[in-house]
C-alpha cells in the first residue's frame, strides 16, 4: 500500500528527471533512441510521473543526460525502494 510520503517521494523524483531532461542539449526523441524505447512517449510518461524508470534504464539515462549516476541510483532507490535503500547504503561509495 502507498502512503503519502511515498508518493511525494516518487513526485519529487520525476520532479527532478522532467528538470534534467529539460535542461538537456537532447531532444525527447534523442533521449528515447538513446534508451532504446521506440518512441518520446516513453520519455514524456517519466517526466510526468506516469511510468517509473525501470532500474536497468536508471544508469544510461544518467548517462544520457550527462549527470552522476550514483546520484540517479539514490533518487531512484529514495523514490521506489526506500527501505532496500537502508540496507544498502552503508555499503555504497555515495554515503
Amino acid at each position: 500500500m502507498s502512503t503519502k510520503t511515498d508518493r511525494a517521494l516518487r513526485d519529487a523524483f520525476s520532479a527532478r528527471l522532467e528538470r534534467l531532461i529539460n535542461d538537456s542539449d537532447k531532444s525527447q526523441v534523442r533521449l528515447a533512441e538513446e534508451l532504446g524505447y521506440d518512441n518520446q512517449n516513453m520519455i514524456t510518461m517519466i517526466k510526468q510521473g506516469k511510468t517509473r524508470v525501470p532500474l536497468e534504464k536508471v544508469v544510461p539515462l544518467a548517462r544520457a543526460l550527462d549527470v552522476d549516476p550514483s546520484m540517479l541510483i539514490q533518487a531512484w532507490f529514495t523514490a521506489y525502494m526506500p527501505a532496500a535503500l537502508a540496507s544498502i547504503e552503508p555499503y555504497m561509495a555515495w554515503r
